[in-house]
């Protein structure tokens, strides 16, 4: 309990979509809405906007020392420094109802199903509450292999039994999202940056996928997949109690010895290590490769958004002389008459 519990999801009530038109405003004058092909797909072009991307997070429970260090960290994030460029409020919530431990409360009437609760146990809530508020492009397909009627509600259904942001999800699905596939989604992040996401090769065949069906144009339309595609590799090893402190990760391991435990005593039998692999000391340089490129790629976000902001505060600062220009003027105006 030293970090901050958060929760981010995207608030779907007052997203609007809307047709892309192509040409600008003759364009939407001659009615000529916008749709692309994309991998020989046909797709209607939709903009969306009032996207709110929500973050909740409480931290009543931190000690000035965890909240302190949360705060830097978050400082130091670069997703948080990429979503701090956009439209973004932040308002901060304290609970103004007493404390149920202060009034007396019982444990029969804490257990009782029936008492009200009308208030709070413990320490006062402290939520703070962000939402970003972005613009989004969707491209939409009514032929494409995947339905989110078919494929995406069954998952959605299951998870909106046990979870409210789910169920506003269901509700969106049904009832406000255009009919099609949305194939490629394009979010921007900054002025110079922004993220999209494209689905692709879908029903492609591969070495462990069949398939099925066909159109007249060669275009796959169904597959099998093999069960074989789910086997553990030959290179993956059981970790059984002999050998299981060897992986055991140190922060875990100063975790229990600061709480007062301490890793079970597993002695070291040489036989008991594992071999060497060379397929799994392969995927090993593959990851390491993976996470230097990451790192890399970071570091070109970091000053691409460091630029970013430079522009856009030489943009309110132009902004800013003009209108105080335009103000002089039309004081000297109303001085001439």
């Amino acid at each position: 309990m030293t970090s901050p519990i958060s929760t981010t999801f995207i608030d779907v009530d007052k997203i609007g979509f809307e047709r892309s038109y192509r040409g600008g405003l003759l364009g939407w004058i001659s009615s000529t809405e916008k749709t692309e092909y994309i991998d020989e797909y046909e797709c209607k072009v939709f903009n969306a906007s009032n996207v709110n991307l929500v973050t909740k997070t409480r931290k009543e429970h931190l000690s000035s020392e965890d909240t302190s260090r949360a705060r830097q960290e978050e400082g130091s994030n670069l997703l948080s420094n990429l979503l701090s460029t956009i439209v973004r409020t932040e308002t901060s919530e304290e609970s103004t109802t007493e404390n149920l431990i202060d009034t007396g409360l019982t444990v029969d009437e804490y257990l009782d199903a029936e008492f009200p609760l009308n208030g709070d146990i413990g320490r006062p809530k402290q939520v703070t509450k962000k939402s970003n508020n972005f613009k989004a492009t969707l491209w939409l397909a009514e032929d494409f292999p995947l339905s989110f009627q078919e494929q995406v509600m069954p998952i959605v259904d299951l998870m909106a039994a046990n979870s409210a942001h789910f169920a506003r999800l269901h509700n969106f699905i049904r009832m406000q999202l255009p009919a099609g596939f949305p194939v490629r989604i394009e979010i921007p992040l900054f002025h110079v940056v922004s993220a999209k996401i494209t689905f692709g090769q879908i029903n492609e065949p591969g070495p462990f996928v069949t398939p099925l069906e066909t159109t007249s144009n060669f275009k796959v339309t169904a597959v099998a997949i093999e069960d074989d595609l789910f086997n553990i590799p030959a290179s993956y090893r059981t970790i059984d109690d002999l050998n299981a402190s060897l992986w055991w990760p140190e922060d875990e391991q100063d975790m229990s010895n600061l709480h007062g435990g301490a890793a079970p005593y597993c002695p070291i039998v040489p036989n008991a290590l594992p071999a060497y692999d060379e397929e799994a000391e392969e995927q090993r340089q593959l990851a390491l490769a993976i996470e230097e490129s990451l790192r890399m790629l970071k570091t070109v976000l970091a000053m691409a958004l460091r630029l970013s902001r430079d522009e856009e505060q030489r943009r309110q600062q132009e902004a800013q002389k003009e209108e105080e220009e335009l103000e002089r003027v039309l004081k000297l105006s109303l001085v001439d008459k």
